[in-house]
């Protein structure tokens, strides 16, 4: 803030606001600008994401960031809901009897190959189940 007299000439009043207010207010806005520009390309890389699994999904509903696929009786259904950011997203798949075998290899073969190869997940059920009396518990 600056005070200034009524006899003070406008040219001073100016040389004061470019001198005191207008370098905060600049910085200010260069912020201002780069956070927008951050949170606008992760807002329409977000975007893009919802519409490519959007596309793999086929039949879905949208609400805001969540996908939901399949209808109550479908033998698979879930939804999916993509966060912003860095955030993981989110998968929830409901499978009937019938169909739970054949998800579970599919996925199975995806995690063996997104998993390091020294990773202590990497032994199979068979296995486990072998070298213990008591398998452990697996959630999807």
């Amino acid at each position: 803030m600056i005070t200034v007299a009524d006899s003070t000439p406008p040219s001073t009043i100016a040389a004061h606001i470019r001198s005191r207010l207008l370098p905060e207010y600049v910085k200010a806005l260069k912020a201002g600008q780069a956070a927008k520009r951050v949170a606008d390309d992760e807002s329409r890389a977000r975007e893009n994401l919802i519409t490519l699994v959007a596309d793999q999904l086929g039949e879905c509903r949208r609400i805001d960031s969540t996908l939901r696929f399949g209808k109550i009786h479908d033998p698979i259904r879930g939804q999916v809901v993509i966060h912003s950011g860095n955030s993981d997203s989110e998968i929830v798949i409901k499978v009937s009897r019938d169909y739970i075998r054949d998800l579970t290899v599919l996925l199975g073969s995806f995690l063996r190959r997104t998993r390091a190869p020294n990773s202590p997940m990497t032994g199979t059920a068979a296995s486990t189940s072998q070298q213990s009396a008591t398998p452990p518990a697996r959630t999807l």
